[in-house]
């Protein structure tokens, strides 16, 4: 009898699963209690502060109609802001409390400016009433899951049993299997078969994973192998010549030192070359440690490269030549950069005088491509395989006689694999190559969720036009920050007289509120309008009357009344 080992697998897989699922209920009904409420204050706050904005732009309307504070005012705003549980507190420029202002309000609060005309004209504050953030809220949450997580926790225990006695036999043996080819593999016999066919379909899904697991250390194994004799190869030359040099000094039969010294700097800086391509190829294969994303615009990086090279390519005798269409993508400068050096180089090395090499960038709907196409030696079919591979070149006398270390082209692979992009080549010998990197496409411009056109035959009295603005597709909530940014830029491009049309199934959200608050206020700090479109009765309308927009914003209900608002009114003065 083993008296050191008297259980199984099983057993032990049983006792682990249960153990597991028992205390995953237990950490889960302990976060969920703690963290009830942080989620609710959280909340809270943010309520808290959309509601200051909200109301601070209804106080705007209020100000700028007397042009001061008005007691009936204020206590309008703390009525209406008593419906949603918040109490308000208005405070002139100089920070006193105008008469209205609820006079009892708790620590947790919210603050937003009051603008009006283009200057602030004092703050708006609410708090919830009673004090904290959604605090009832929080205490009706609390008493209505302390019931509920006891017989959650005994329901997931119960259940955790009856999975992990299930699955505790169904998975013992193929794991066993796995186990001992896993461990077979480890004491470095990658022939070691993997039964991986039989078990659960995660379990064969595993089992053929690891097999991918075991060729590829196979590949890595060679390609290692390769690498090394190819580098020992690259390092050989030139240490072979500098021996021979060194040896031929000591016994004075190269007496030319001038001459001498020039030829063993030549291979030290060779030297020096390979090292520096061996150290990025290193990095490019860490891409998540080096790359630092921004959106760029590739034709004007690819303008600065093309004119870094302008003097190599004049001096070999090469025509350079650029089409350039403006194409955006995320990701690093100084890499992307590197991809395209890399690239214009290795052109420059294999085109003979007289040639051509042009240098494009194209863009399309979801991808940005940078093509670097020649007219020199090109590449054997059977070769273009490999032309990715670390210290492969095509032709290795030409390659290693301009000075090539085989690294280029793989180091051009790494990068654009670490941007989420692919390289492509196509060649023919004799007619050139031509090399194409693949990018993701930029974010589309903000203007593409917003259609504004004009209206010629609207124009106030001044000849100021009326421009009418809709959405051009569903949006969900944080898409009204598009818009948001779309508007600003227009009225600040001179948009004056402005109707936004509204859909009647439009769902308003406090963000698509305050998207036409802060356009409004835009507008008026620039003397110029806004007027909503919204069907009466529908339920855009309903919405924006439910939170009170209505009272911040002039909504119509069609466009012919709205131009006719903005046409009939005279524009107010530019701020």
């Amino acid at each position: 009898m083993n008296l050191r080992r008297p259980w199984g697998v099983r057993p032990w897989l049983v006792t682990a699963m249960v153990a597991v699922a028992v205390t995953a209920v237990l950490l889960a009904t302990l976060a969920s209690s703690l963290a009830v409420n942080d989620a609710v204050e959280h909340f809270g706050k943010k309520d808290l502060a959309l509601s200051a904005r909200h109301t601070a732009a209804v106080a705007s309307d209020f100000y700028g109609d007397r042009g001061r504070w008005d007691p009936a005012d204020v206590r309008e705003l703390a009525r209406v802001e008593q419906v949603q549980g918040h109490t308000v507190v208005v405070r002139d420029p100089s920070g006193r409390v105008v008469a209205g202002s609820d006079p009892d309000q708790a620590r947790a609060r919210a603050v937003a400016v009051v603008v009006a005309g283009g200057r602030p004209v004092g703050t708006v504050s609410l708090a919830h009433v009673g004090g904290g953030y959604l605090r009832a809220l929080t205490q009706e949450l609390h008493d209505a899951l302390r019931s509920h997580y006891f017989v959650a926790g005994l329901i997931a225990a119960t259940l955790g049993v009856l999975v992990a006695v299930t699955l505790g036999f169904a998975l013992a043996e193929p794991i066993r299997r796995l186990t001992r080819a896993a461990a077979a593999i480890e004491s470095g016999d990658l022939d070691t078969p993997i039964e991986g066919d039989r078990g659960a379909a995660e379990l064969r899904q595993l089992g053929r994973m690891m097999a991918r697991v075991v060729a590829t250390l196979k590949r890595e194994e060679e390609i290692r192998r390769q690498t090394i004799s190819d580098l020992a190869h690259e390092l050989r030359t030139p240490m072979a010549g500098l021996r021979g040099r060194i040896e031929a000094a000591q016994d004075g039969v190269l007496t030319d030192m001038p001459a001498l010294l020039e030829s063993m700097h030549a291979d030290v800086l060779r030297l020096g070359r390979l090292m520096e391509d061996v150290e990025r190829l290193a990095a490019a294969q860490q891409p998540g440690l080096l790359l630092d994303r921004e959106e760029i615009d590739l034709a004007e990086l690819a303008r600065v490269r093309a004119r870094a090279f302008e003097d190599f390519y004049r001096t070999a005798g090469i025509r350079l030549m650029t089409d350039l269409e403006p194409a955006t993508t995320l990701g690093d400068p100084e890499r992307l950069g590197q991809v395209i050096d890399n690239l214009l180089s290795n052109a420059l090395r294999y085109t003979d005088r007289d040639g051509r090499v042009i240098l494009r960038v194209l863009a399309t709907r979801t991808q940005a491509i940078v093509e670097v196409a020649d007219t020199g030696i090109g590449i054997p079919p059977e070769e273009l395989p490999r032309i990715f591979d670390r210290f492969f070149r095509s032709d290795r006398s030409r390659s290693r006689a301009t000075g090539g270390s085989g690294l280029g082209l793989a180091l051009v692979h790494e990068l654009v694999r670490a941007h989420d992009g692919r390289v492509d080549v196509e060649s023919r010998p004799g007619a050139g190559s031509r090399f194409r990197v693949h990018l993701p496409a930029g974010a589309l411009d903000t203007e593409s969720v917003l259609e504004v056109k004009e209206r010629p035959a609207a124009a106030a009295a001044d000849g100021t036009p009326v421009f009418v603005a809709r959405v051009t597709r569903d949006l969900l909530p944080g898409d009204w920050r598009a818009v948001e940014k779309a508007l600003v830029r227009r009225i600040r491009g001179g948009l004056k007289l402005l109707a936004f049309e509204l859909d009647a199934d439009t769902d308003v959200t406090p963000q698509a509120v305050t998207t036409l608050i802060s356009a409004q206020a835009e507008l008026k700090g620039r003397g110029g309008r806004l007027v909503i479109v919204c069907p009466e009765d529908s339920s855009a309308r309903q919405g924006l009357e439910a939170s009170g927009a209505d009272r911040a914003l002039p909504i119509v209900d069609d466009e012919d009344e709205a131009i006719g608002a903005l046409v009939d009114e005279p524009a107010a003065a530019g701020a």
